[in-house]
């Protein structure tokens, strides 16, 4: 991915991820207004990693951004 911008992020999930999928995220904003055919949930890490069946460890373990 070229950078973390809005576009550039919401481009790769719509190329990458299959629509009507819900996605797990921390509160970047870059991924705030993705498209309808995406849900979201958010984990704020300033209190918390994991949130019952969220985990964004999961999410940059996948990316290999850790």
């Amino acid at each position: 991915m070229p950078n973390r911008h809005k576009h550039a992020i919401h481009s790769h999930i719509v190329d990458n991820v299959e629509p009507g999928s819900k996605l797990y995220t921390d509160e970047f904003n870059s991924y705030d207004a993705l498209p309808p055919e995406f849900t979201r949930e958010v984990i704020n890490h300033l209190r918390e990693y994991v949130s019952g069946k969220i985990s964004t460890r999961i999410k940059l373990r996948i990316s290999g951004a850790y």
